[in-house]
């Protein structure tokens, strides 16, 4: 620190605090933005397949609910893959009847309010970091105005939940790691042990950083000493036992073919991870979600932090990295994926923007001035250009049009074909389920294995080859076709 001794701080902590809520504000009034729209917005079939499951929940709960409805809703529900305890499917199922029907934009708010706490518990973990406030400022902006934490924070998925539960995990274990008390490992363990159980793949990611809380935490002068007495703390045994057990009590109690989409994925063609090509295809999509320059300033600037939180911030690099490794497939396609990143970003980031920011707003008034501007500026330009986004997007026409297609497409017999979303779509809107075939198969492959279906209905014509959609055309009559959708009769 400069200045001498019980001199005034060099960030007067009013205009930290003021600095602090224009962003919390600014950040709430993006998410906000175009809230009633349809959540087709940001990876639709993800979002769709939570709403297909919180409708089913809300019927099971709804006591005047057509028995036809809610017996459909549960056919649609059990043919989902079941990946996560459906904790905010049911929140919003409980919301749906308070606002007395189903109304998307519930889950959305959940999402957003708890990714707004997100920011708090950045604001919090900073003060630990000895941040005054610039650190915590730019800390905070990254992690409520980065583009993909605005579109994520808005959507039906557990994920920024999950993430914004690992930062409380962290707080939590920080407070145990200096009371050493009982009332925090339970705390900590509960906080843990949500953000596990809420997504299983959690483990993974938080697991190096609470490691290294405890490991800087345990007494001794050498490092067998330090070993020896972390495995003897009951505290750490405790801690430990709550933050896996909900998690291991309730993931292998699912069916055998369950969560076959992590299955799936673990180790996914372990070749291909062993080569350059899978690194770089991670680090062009990082680059383009989180920005490549950011990410690294943020790295050296992890290794600023004091020494009891800098193997925490580490962790959560290793953790991300172990997780990516352990899930290649979904790690390079899947954006969401990369969530947790943001949060080891935006912490990281403090240490080294304390130092550069104290040392500008140190400089005078006119330099606080421009650290404000700076800060402002920075924040809120990818806010608006992610509001302008929002708004150019509008999917309130969809439910109509998938309605329509459900209607259209016969109920006696078995459908298959070719639409968006997996199906999810004229699922949720269309309250159609249709079998889902593979991309591009031939004419000669349909024949064989799903022509003894009754009808073949197609809302996507990309998904499908060249061949096939002339071989249904010259073979089999259409019942119904419109605008984007054609549906044939396989048995005439």
């Amino acid at each position: 620190m400069t200045g001498s001794a019980g001199a005034r701080p060099p960030f007067n902590n009013t205009v930290y605090r003021l600095l602090a809520a224009v962003l919390v504000l600014g950040a709430a009034a993006v998410r906000l933005t175009d809230l009633t729209d349809q959540p087709l917005d940001f990876n639709p079939s993800r979002q769709l397949f939570s709403a297909i499951i919180a409708r089913s929940i809300y019927l099971d709960i709804l006591p005047d609910a057509d028995p036809a409805r809610r017996a459909i809703a549960g056919e649609h529900r059990d043919s989902l893959e079941k990946l996560e305890p459906p904790i905010l499917e049911t929140i919003s199922a409980l919301g749906y009847l308070l606002a007395g029907g189903e109304r998307l934009w519930i889950p959305r708010l959940v999402s957003i309010a708890a990714w707004l706490a997100g920011g708090g518990l950045i604001v919090l973990i900073g003060r630990k970091m000895k941040s005054r406030g610039p650190g915590i400022l730019v800390g905070l902006g990254y992690f409520l105005f980065l583009p993909l934490g605005i579109y994520a924070s808005r959507s039906f998925q557990i994920d920024p939940t999950m993430t914004v539960l690992f930062a409380g995990s962290l707080y939590a274990a920080l407070i145990w790691s200096e009371q050493r008390s009982w009332k925090w490992v339970l705390i900590a363990g509960l906080v843990s042990g949500l953000a596990v159980f809420v997504k299983g793949v959690g483990a993974l990611l938080l697991g190096p950083a609470l490691a290294a809380l405890v490991w800087a935490a345990a007494d001794g002068e050498s490092w067998r000493a330090r070993l020896r007495n972390v495995v003897r703390d009951p505290q750490v045994w405790g801690m430990f036992a709550l933050t896996i057990g909900p998690a291991l009590l309730y993931y292998p109690a699912l069916p055998g073919e369950t969560g076959s989409l992590y299955t799936r994925s673990v180790f996914y063609r372990l070749d291909e991870v062993l080569t350059p090509s899978f690194y770089i295809r991670w680090l062009i999509l990082l680059d383009r979600l989180l920005e490549a320059p950011v990410i690294l300033a943020a790295f050296g600037s992890a290794w600023l932090a004091p020494k009891s939180l800098r193997g925490m911030l580490l962790g959560l690099w290793v953790g991300f990295g172990v997780y990516g490794i352990v899930f290649p497939r979904l790690i390079t396609t899947h954006d969401y994926y990369q969530l947790p990143l943001v949060l080891a970003v935006a912490l990281s980031l403090i240490p080294a923007a304390e130092r550069i920011g104290r040392g500008l707003v140190e400089s005078g008034p006119a330099a606080r001035l421009v650290f404000a501007g700076l800060l402002l500026l920075s924040a809120f330009y990818p806010g608006w250009i992610a509001r302008s986004v929002l708004l150019a997007e509008d999917f309130r026409e969809s439910p109509a049009y998938w309605e329509l297609v459900g209607r259209e497409i016969p109920a006696d017999g078995r459908t298959v074909g070719y639409t968006q979303d997996y199906g999810f779509r004229l699922m949720y809107y269309g309250w159609r389920e249709i079998g889902v075939l593979p991309e591009g198969i031939p004419a000669e492959e349909f024949e064989v294995k799903y022509a003894s279906a009754d009808y073949f209905v197609v809302t996507a014509r990309n998904q499908m080859s060249d061949d096939l959609a002339e071989h249904l055309e010259a073979t089999y009559p259409v019942v119904a076709e419109g605008g984007g959708y054609v549906v044939y009769d396989l048995q005439p």
